[in-house]
């Protein structure tokens, strides 16, 4: 059986590395293993928020069937963050084919009895939280600032009542102690070493989960003054609110943390976004050379992933908690055991199809009441006789339930039902960076209802207690056509 080393980044945006057309952050490491793998072009999460999807990476489902659909920091809705008892943990099906079963870094996986309880053969290695590793260096009398400074106050729902709380806001420092104490470089040091220690009785299989590049904006010197913010180049929809998006955009948490930002300050983000993203890059080289130096990497089923995404600006919105091509679609490399050479596959795919594929890899029976079509066959660069023609994903709230939001996306077209404000309808080959809502156009009504009547499907698939999608009923009329929205929105 081959070795299985699963890394994903945190809050990374798809369109910073090479294999997505970046050409201004430098990432060599990744840019290597590109060559070598198998890139998914259009790789989705199935929610933009840490918990539910993490959560639906470890049990194959969607947050609606596995229960975590929120972070659930508030304590009165924890258990809307917490997975439900006696599911069957992805960790523990790859233990049980014979795998020594590591898991290092950020878990953000809340069950019943805790998540390493229920998962009694895996070895967990490094600090679980990056908050957990901060408390620590304090122990130690290495202070860091008060983390305030990152937080401005936001307001969420929970228990049917709003509150004013905190999220992590664009503000951008530089980390004051040693490079090897920063979260990411404590785990990497970890995993290599484990890897290092591996003693081959048993085929290896690592999750590696980093915090880079998720907010606070901080990074160790060295990165956090990589790239000058005179320099880097910014996306023509940073700072811009469009016509046609609804005001609930702005009224989440995402608007609220994003929407107040001077836009001169966008690309300071971006620069130490991209610092951070570099460092992230490095870690990820290290591990890999630990992988060639014991001999592991030929025969090895690599993957690098993201939870999902950042919006970093663009609408306005600062980190995800929406459903913008920015947040949902995430980066995809998979090497597969022996490959030397570099695909690319174009069809939709998402984090459950990875589930799938890693199990497979794994020698594991596919999970009950899983829709994940494992992607090991694209990743062969064989035909996929059952391509995605859909992906969807769904956010419900932060810390607590709030505003919810559905989305279907097709190869083509996406629509978002906002639960409580109007829909959006985008053409996604005309105006891929979703700036012209068409939604409740009487010309594009076939369409919309067929893309609804879908999505109102899945959710009725699992049991999504929110409100479906109403369809139109209005026909395209002569004075219609002067907003004609294009040949292309017909369906």
């Amino acid at each position: 059986m081959s070795n299985i080393i699963y890394l994903m980044a945190d809050q990374l945006r798809y369109d910073l590395l090479e294999a997505y057309g970046d050409q201004q952050c430098d990432t060599p490491h990744l840019d290597a293993l590109t060559q070598q793998s198998t890139v998914f072009e259009h790789h989705y999460t199935i929610c933009p928020l840490c918990v539910p999807t993490r959560s639906s990476l470890m049990t194959g489902l969607y947050p609606r069937q596995h229960g975590a659909i929120i972070n659930g920091w508030f304590p009165e809705e924890r258990e809307h963050g917490t997975v439900k008892a006696d599911l069957d943990l992805v960790p523990n099906r790859i233990s049980a084919r014979g795998y020594d079963v590591y898991h290092a870094g950020i878990q953000h996986v809340r069950t019943p009895g805790g998540f390493e309880a229920n998962c009694p053969d895996v070895k967990f290695i490094g600090p679980s939280s990056v908050g957990s590793h901060h408390r620590q260096l304090h122990k130690k009398g290495l202070m860091l600032p008060d983390m305030t400074v990152f937080r401005d106050p936001v307001l969420e729902h929970a228990g049917g009542q709003s509150r004013i709380t905190s999220g992590t806001s664009a503000r951008t420092a530089v980390w004051p102690l040693r490079e090897d104490l920063f979260y990411d470089s404590v785990i990497t040091n970890q995993m290599v070493t484990a890897i290092k220690e591996h003693d081959g009785s048993k085929p290896l299989c690592m999750y590696g989960m980093f915090w880079l590049p998720h907010p606070p904006l901080w990074a160790p010197r060295k990165w956090a003054h990589m790239y000058h913010p005179e320099q880097v180049g910014i996306p023509s929809t940073v700072g811009k609110w469009y016509q046609g998006m609804p005001a609930m955009q702005l009224a989440n948490t995402a608007g609220q943390l994003g929407s107040h930002v001077p836009m001169e300050h966008w690309a300071h983000v971006w620069a130490m976004y991209m610092g951070m993203t570099s460092m992230l890059d490095d870690c990820v080289g290290r591990i890999v050379t630990a992988l060639k130096e014991t001999g592991l990497y030929e025969d090895t089923l690599l993957v690098f992933t993201s939870d999902h995404g950042e919006m970093l600006g663009s609408h306005r919105l600062f980190q995800k908690m929406c459903l913008y091509e920015e947040s949902v679609r995430v980066p995809l490399l998979v090497k597969t055991p022996g490959q030397k050479s570099a695909r690319r596959v174009t069809e939709m795919t998402d984090h459950l199809d990875l589930t799938a594929a890693v199990l497979e890899q794994a020698g594991s029976d596919p999970i009950t009441d899983s829709t994940g079509k494992s992607l090991l066959p694209l990743a062969h660069g064989q035909p996929n006789n059952r391509p995605r023609k859909t992906v969807f994903a769904a956010y419900d709230g932060s810390s607590g339930c709030g505003f919810s939001h559905r989305m279907i996306r097709t190869s083509t077209h996406k629509f978002i039902h906002n639960i409580g404000d109007k829909p959006e309808l985008y053409d996604m080959i005309e105006d891929p960076h979703e700036t012209r809502n068409y939604a409740n156009h009487p010309k594009v009504a076939p369409l919309q209802n067929k893309l609804a009547g879908l999505l109102n499907g899945w959710m009725d698939q699992l049991d999504d207690p929110q409100p479906r999608a109403a369809l139109m009923e209005k026909a395209p009329t002569a004075k219609d056509e002067s907003t004609d929205p294009g040949d292309s929105m017909m369906g």
